[in-house]
């Protein structure tokens, strides 16, 4: 589930950036995943998003469990949360204030290229 929360998050960072191409020309996104997501696997796209769109990323590791949720917590609560974060919030996402603190992409054009399931 991980792995395609990752990759979901990737392809949307992807499109994203293409819809603006001149302002991703000197853009770098910093990530936060946790310390078991496929570090390879991430690097490797970063590394493909870098040579074809010139967007650097800037990977973050965290805990995971308990210790990291306290961690994404704490990042939020005090405005120092990366641009972008893999985190399976399941029913903790209302304790994150998800209006406050993430962007909600479902009106965004490209968002016709994904599936609900």
């Amino acid at each position: 589930m991980m792995k395609r929360i990752a990759l979901v998050l990737v392809l949307v960072m992807l499109a994203g950036m293409a819809a603006f191409p001149a302002m991703a020309q000197e853009t770098t996104l910093t990530l936060l995943i946790d310390n078991s997501t496929n570090l390879p696997g991430i690097q490797a796209v970063a590394e493909e998003i870098k040579q074809k769109l010139g967007i650097g990323l800037e990977v973050e590791i965290r805990p995971s469990g308990p210790e990291g949720v306290n961690f994404v917590r704490t990042r939020l609560a005090a405005g120092e949360m990366t641009d972008l974060c893999a985190f399976n919030s399941g029913s903790l996402l209302t304790t994150l204030n998800p209006a406050k603190n993430f962007v909600d992409l479902t009106d965004m054009p490209y968002m016709s290229q994904f599936s609900d399931t």
